[in-house]
């Protein structure tokens, strides 16, 4: 496993130091703007060892957030690993069954530093999580909401804004996330099309991603 720079973390930690949210938010992201993307990172399965895995240098678009998030939250390295376990894993537990693997299951895990913006026309949408392995279905309602509704109401955003876009699959609950830049009208993520992390138009997004049956909007308490 590669190890973690301990030096960078500290260093981009104390510049955060006395600063507000949004400003800590943009140093973050624009830290990390530009870093690699990586899918599959995490260490560990049903049949192996959960071990918890920290890169402040690679990402996909899952803990790009986490990362983020985690950072927004810390003083210091020990703040920061504590803030990741909680949100990565169920009950604070570092084994592969409490992880969130479904991102239904990271909401209901996380309510205590997230809240779902309240959308008028929602969309519920019944499915049986079932695309992993080894692993028990989970059966959510999820309140999509249409992208024509999003993109009416996006001037209601505000920088930081956690946005989930929906799965076309039957037993995938969301296939992609970021987070909104209101500055730019844009989404930041870990993108699998350019492997890095991207500041993106909001609309090109929405348009190159294509065929999503709704969003969800969270919001950072």
């Amino acid at each position: 496993m590669k190890q973690l720079d301990t030096n960078k973390l500290e260093l981009l930690l104390s510049s955060l130091q006395d600063l507000n949210r949004e400003d800590r938010f943009k140093t973050i992201t624009n830290e990390l703007l530009g870093k690699d993307y990586v899918s599959n990172s995490l260490i560990g399965s049903s049949t192996k060892k959960e071990e918890l895995y920290i890169d402040i240098d690679a990402f996909d678009c899952v803990t790009f957030i986490e990362t983020v998030i985690a950072l927004l939250r810390s003083e210091n390295i020990e703040d920061f690993n504590k803030n990741l376990i909680n949100i990565r894993y169920k009950d604070s537990k570092i084994d592969w069954p409490s992880r969130n693997h479904y991102f239904s299951e990271w909401i209901d895990n996380n309510k205590d530093i997230i809240s779902i913006i309240d959308y008028p026309n929602k969309n519920i949408v019944e499915k049986d999580l079932s695309i992993l392995e080894n692993y028990p279905i989970v059966r959510k309602r999820i309140p999509y909401i249409a992208v024509e509704e999003f993109s009416e109401n996006i001037n209601l955003l505000k920088t930081s804004d956690i946005l989930v876009f929906g799965s076309t699959k039957s037993d995938l609950d969301f296939a992609h996330v970021g987070f909104y830049v209101k500055e730019s009208n844009s989404l930041i993520h870990g993108s699998k099309k350019e492997q890095k992390v991207v500041l993106e138009p909001i609309e090109d997004f929405i348009e190159r991603f294509g065929g999503t049956p709704g969003v969800l909007v969270l919001r950072l308490a």
